[in-house]
């Protein structure tokens, strides 16, 4: 199923809610098998040990109470009334205090294991899908999934599974039991029992619309903050505080007002559908009837007295069960919406003969009729072919959106071109081990990403320590020796937020973790687009020094940097426009001649007006 079959089916489910059956309950719970079974001693505890037992016991109290009044009473008897009184009281107690409590503790482990396997599979699943499906779908839908739907999924297989097993038993003991004293109150109660249910289940298909709109909104409120607040210098230096409160208030407003919709049909339907409105009405009538039955001498006053309490006694486990009933109603949804997320295999996955590397990458890399499109309908790269050997430094250049970072995003498999082959080394890349072939790569981004801890362990993120380049040698080739001093623990000062470190400092950090690891293959998107031009030569003449004799490709508008460069490979119009040394490209009076003097005119210019400006 790809990213965009999915997500259309998930919007069908999403805007047409279906109804809940029980081949779908049966169908769930067979694909979380897998997450379940290992915790089979608790499961035996919850739905098969716990049950019978709270069934029973639960039993005992109410067939004590008729013995009382029909045994004891008549006989005069304390030693049987003191027999059937301490038994009833000792399974009230037995049945509060040590089932409730070895039940509770019991569904919190289920629940926390269930928490823990499924988050796990989850977020490694999520790790593993093509980088469309990131770039597809909001950050903040993707944080509501991994948060929300993980809880609630947990809650359904890990509470309310168990807990319908465990009420339904007592409820059906309860019922035979109160056969096994007469068997009419149930027959009335099942006269009574489609109109309450016709009724129950119409209001809860309405309340689960409204539970899906507030999921909805909610997950797009959560979209709406974080893409706000991670881009807040953004909002201020366009001045668009008042329109961002706007419409965080607008979303605010659709989330809120289905909220309150989804509370109000809460609490409706506590004096509408829950036991203490119509069943507690049905049961009060039964009970009147069974008295009117003691009077006409059809039981015994024993027998009204336990019907009424087993009667009474039914409605609790009914409320806890129509409780949990609307419970898997609602949580069916995030956990279909967990499943369709596992079911993507819209990712780039190691092909069934995959090959490990037993040695490091020379650096040969081959684009062979290359064609690629994000979507379709937008072709990127149509029939892309060149040939860059070990050691070489190259780098694309173009206009803006040609393609230049799709090139590094299809060397480093981030997606699968839509035909042709790339060859690294003189194999296809899809036949290597993808683990193992990404860490041969160093790579830079056009935005430095900052993670929020210390500057250390940011340059040394994802590097083993065997690969390692030393690291005095990293932080004075990237120009952050001076930042490192500036900063109060040094390389051991934790980072949070964009704050400690300006922007040319975080471009240094980026390409200080791309070196660190000493690359065989070095992938630099802009790697000096944020630097000052004192920086710019630094930084060029660190990466050179590090990736000596290494392959390095590299992506710039700044044609200025490059012009040292062993090759230019020119992108415009989906194809290689043109391809050579600068020198070379120069003497074509091309493309690049053209880019390269609109350039050096703005950069004479820039100087010259500086130069007056001083004067």
């Amino acid at each position: 199923m790809s990213a965009q079959e999915a997500a259309a089916k998930q919007a069908s489910i999403e805007s047409t809610a279906p109804p809940l059956s029980f081949s779908r309950t049966v169908k769930l719970l067979k694909r979380y098998l897998p997450i379940l079974l290992p915790n089979w001693p608790e499961l035996v505890l919850l739905i098969v040990i716990l049950p019978l037992a709270g069934a029973v016991i639960t039993v005992v109290p109410a067939l004590c109470h008729r013995m009382i009044i029909d045994v004891a009473f008549p006989r005069h008897s304390v030693v049987l009334l003191a027999i059937f009184g301490g038994t009833a009281v000792s399974m009230i107690v037995l049945e509060r205090f040590l089932l409730v409590m070895v039940r509770n503790a019991t569904n919190a482990h289920l629940r926390k294991r269930v928490i823990e396997v499924l988050g796990r599979r989850f977020y490694r699943n999520m790790l593993d899908l093509n980088m469309r499906y990131h770039q597809t779908t909001p950050v903040g839908e993707k944080i509501f999934r991994s948060d929300t739907d993980i809880l609630d999924t947990a809650e359904l297989l890990g509470s309310a599974f168990p807990m319908t097993a465990l009420y339904l038993c007592q409820f059906l003991v309860t019922i035979v039991a109160v056969c096994l004293i007469d068997w009419r109150p149930i027959a009335i109660a099942v006269a009574c029992s489609p109109v309450f249910l016709f009724i129950a289940q119409q209001f809860f298909n309405y309340y689960r619309k409204i539970d899906l709109r507030q999921r909805i909104q909610g997950q797009k409120l959560t979209s709406f903050i974080e893409q706000s607040l991670s881009n807040i210098s953004v909002v201020y230096s366009h001045g668009a505080r008042k329109k961002t409160m706007l419409q965080y208030f607008r979303a605010l407003v659709g989330y809120s007002t289905a909220n309150m919709i989804y509370f109000f049909l809460h609490q409706v339907s506590i004096v509408i559908v829950w036991p203490s409105s119509m069943p507690a009405a049905v049961a009060t009538y039964i009970i009147g009837l069974c008295a009117f039955w003691v009077i006409s001498g059809s039981i015994t006053l024993g027998q009204w007295q336990a019907l009424s309490l087993l009667i009474i006694q039914a409605i609790v486990p009914l409320g806890i069960l129509l409780n949990y009933y609307q419970m898997i109603r609602l949580r069916m949804i995030p956990a279909e919406r967990i499943l369709h997320l596992l079911d993507l295999d819209d990712r780039v996955q190691d092909a069934p003969d995959a090959v490990a590397l037993t040695e490091p990458l020379r650096g040969d890399i081959e684009f062979e009729n290359v064609w690629f499109s994000y979507s379709p309908g937008k072709t990127v790269l149509k029939g892309v072919s060149f040939k860059i050997t070990a050691g070489s430094r190259v780098a694309f250049v173009g206009p803006s959106g040609i393609g230049k970072s799709t090139i590094l995003n299809l060397i480093l498999r981030f997606y699968e071109p839509d035909s042709g082959r790339i060859l690294v080394d003189g194999r296809d890349i899809r036949t290597y081990r993808l683990a193992e072939y990404r860490r041969q790569f160093g790579i830079v981004l056009q935005s430095p990403v900052i993670f929020e801890r210390t500057l250390r362990e940011n340059i040394l993120y994802g590097v083993r320590d065997n690969d390692m380049l030393n690291l005095d040698e990293v932080l004075r080739s990237t120009n952050l020796e001076e930042a490192v001093h500036s900063l109060p623990n040094g390389l051991d000062t934790l980072l949070e937020g964009s704050g400690s470190l300006s922007l040319g400092q975080r471009q240094c950090v980026a390409v200080a973790r791309c070196m660190a690891g000493a690359p065989n293959v070095a992938l630099l998107d802009e790697p000096t687009a944020l630097a000052d031009p004192e920086a710019k030569h630094a930084i060029v003449e660190g990466i050179d020094a590090a990736a000596a004799g290494k392959t390095a490709l590299f992506i710039s508008h700044d044609l200025l940097t490059l012009h040292s460069l062993d090759r230019i490979i020119v992108l415009n119009q989906g194809i290689v426009w043109e391809e050579g040394s600068h020198e070379e490209l120069l003497d074509k009076q091309g493309l690049y001649c053209t880019l390269w003097s609109m350039q050096t005119e703005l950069g004479e210019s820039g100087h010259s007006q500086a130069g007056e400006v001083e004067t």
